[in-house]
């Protein structure tokens, strides 16, 4: 996936299998030891990488400077400003008629935060809390290990991409293409969403018949 590139969804991945490996009862040890090397490898491979060393060292300096935001965070700021409280109204966004960078992927969170104000962008980051403790709350019931670190897994990785999309719209992580869950544009990964949905549904239905 990084050869492609998608680092991001590479990212996504590893993240998720070392919180798997460590929920199935790997010692912490082994998982720290893990995502050292992991981090050693990433930190080698975004060195390499002018485009991917140049998004990291923007955000740093977002950190010493807000007034040094790239071009696509300050967009996406300029979007969710703009949006107040209540919002402009659906389909009214107008930063993502020309300004904002990829509002149909990446950024769409910044539209809703705009079309939906202040308020419907927390309604959508509860929902997405909401699903993760649901999630690992099925995880926590469910009828056998594997159905529970097989649910494990669909939560952290949703969960994460929703963390990510976020975070990248509203400043608090370095810019990445991760999209949001169930929400942005794309056929394949609505479905694939959809699927683990489904799956987790399924697990948390055969463990209700394991109770009754």
């Amino acid at each position: 996936m990084y050869i492609q590139p998608d680092f991001g969804s590479a990212f996504l991945l590893v993240v998720t299998v070392c919180i798997v490996l460590f929920v199935g009862g790997m010692r912490i040890w082994h998982v720290l030891t893990l995502g050292g090397v992991g981090g050693g490898l990433i930190g080698l491979l975004i060195i390499r990488d002018s485009y991917k060393l140049k998004r990291l060292m923007d955000y740093l300096a977002m950190l010493k400077s807000p007034d040094a935001t790239n071009y696509q965070l300050t967009r996406s700021l300029d979007a969710l400003e703009s949006g107040g409280l209540l919002g402009l109204g659906i389909d009214s966004s107008l930063q993502k008629i020309s300004r904002l960078p990829y509002p149909h992927t990446d950024f769409i969170f910044a539209v809703l935060g705009e079309e939906f104000g202040f308020i419907g962008a927390v309604t959508v980051t509860f929902i997405f809390m909401l699903f993760v403790w649901r999630g690992l709350h099925i995880a926590r019931h469910a009828s056998d290990l594997f159905a529970s670190l097989l649910a494990t897994g669909i939560t952290t990785l949703i969960g994460l991409q929703a963390f990510i999309n976020i975070g990248v719209a509203t400043g608090l992580l370095p810019t990445k293409g991760i999209t949001l869950p169930f929400i942005s544009y794309g056929g394949s990964s609505i479905v694939l969403s959809l699927v683990s949905v489904g799956i987790l549904l399924n697990i948390s239905r055969s463990s209700n018949k394991d109770i009754e």
